[in-house]
């Protein structure tokens, strides 16, 4: 019985590990292009921009493809940053987490390379640490709290989210 299960064990890792090194990656690059048009819906309504739905599909749009790479690498890189500084102490990894925030926004207003933004937003840190903790900590706040309530605080979030994203 115990050979049977070894055996069983084998095949499904075969077909697991193949399936989730070609999954991943796609979604990934999914995951990113998606981000990018939720990112460009918050920067069009900042702007005052009417939003529309056609937004949130901006990463797959022509204009927003180009930008799919750049968008992988600067979440990749806040990934492993906000990782490490997480590893190292809770505090550190909301500081790097705090500072990251302003990547995606940077990368689709100003049409960045991956690199570029991972370095305008290092000096954007380093320039405006006050504001960006200031905003942060209010962001958190607004996205936190409605959860305390009991029943109603989950959707209050649904509402808070969105806010939150827009104080960025």
């Amino acid at each position: 019985l115990a050979a049977i299960a070894a055996q069983d064990e084998e095949a499904i890792l075969l077909i697991v590990i193949p399936a989730l090194v070609i999954f991943l990656p796609l979604m990934f690059a999914f995951g990113s292009a998606m981000q990018l048009g939720g990112t460009k819906l918050y920067l069009n309504v900042a702007r005052g921009e009417g939003p529309s739905i056609t937004d949130l599909f901006w990463g797959f749009s022509a204009d927003g493809r180009p930008l799919i790479l750049p968008a992988m690498l600067v979440m990749f890189a806040a990934s492993v940053l906000m990782l490490v500084g997480m590893l190292l102490c809770c505090a550190p990894g909301l500081l790097v987490m705090l500072c990251w925030w302003p990547a995606l926004p940077m990368l689709i207003d100003r049409r960045l390379t991956g690199s570029d933004t991972i370095g305008q937003t290092i000096e954007f840190c380093k320039r405006d640490l006050g504001p960006i903790l200031a905003i942060g900590a209010i962001s958190m706040g607004v996205q936190m709290v409605p959860g305390f309530i009991p029943y109603v605080g989950v959707i209050l979030q649904l509402f808070a989210i969105p806010l939150a994203q827009l104080l960025i």
